[in-house]
């Protein structure tokens, strides 16, 4: 259930950012529309790692645990109905 709850909130991060691409398009030349992406990516990037840090600290997450993810089936069993 973390797992699912951490790839949740990376999702909602990479949503956050199509958002502001669309926004971003709009009156800025290309070097401003640049240099705002790369400043609001980084501020949700840090915002993102802090809650994974957060997490994995209270949680006892290590390299252990992300290594066991990584080589999981955690796929919801198909059932036909």
């Amino acid at each position: 259930m973390d797992k699912l709850l951490a790839i949740e909130r990376f999702k909602q991060a990479q949503e956050k950012n199509r958002r502001l691409d669309n926004l971003l398009e709009q009156e800025y030349t290309p070097e401003e529309a640049r240099v705002l992406k790369q400043v609001i990516a980084t501020y949700f990037a840090t915002k993102l790692s802090n809650e994974m840090q957060r997490l994995a600290e209270e949680k006892g997450w290590n390299n252990e645990t992300y290594e066991k993810w990584s080589k999981g089936h955690f796929r919801t069993p198909y059932n036909p109905v």
